[in-house]
């Protein structure tokens, strides 16, 4: 449900879960005090995919104050 809501708002990079063969190595933390379980993660390949996951996470899952008033910059554009 949530990788086709990312699709439709044009989220166009990987979007993983607890079933792809990635996920387990790439939601390790530095610190196991900081693992979180996740549901998803995306790897964008672009700006735009970076402000679309941003956007959605703000929508459609409840995050802290603080992690919600973050903004895409746009001195990240045009970098890979």
């Amino acid at each position: 449900m949530a990788e086709a809501k990312l699709r439709d708002l044009g989220f166009m990079g990987r979007i993983l879960d607890n079933t792809s063969h990635d996920f387990q190595g790439l939601s390790r933390r530095f610190s196991a005090v900081a693992e979180a379980r996740a549901r998803y993660i995306v790897l964008p390949t672009s700006v735009q995919d970076v402000s679309v996951a941003v956007k959605f996470a703000t929508r459609f899952v409840h995050l802290p104050p603080q992690i919600q008033r973050i903004r895409v910059s746009k001195s990240f554009a045009g970098r890979t």
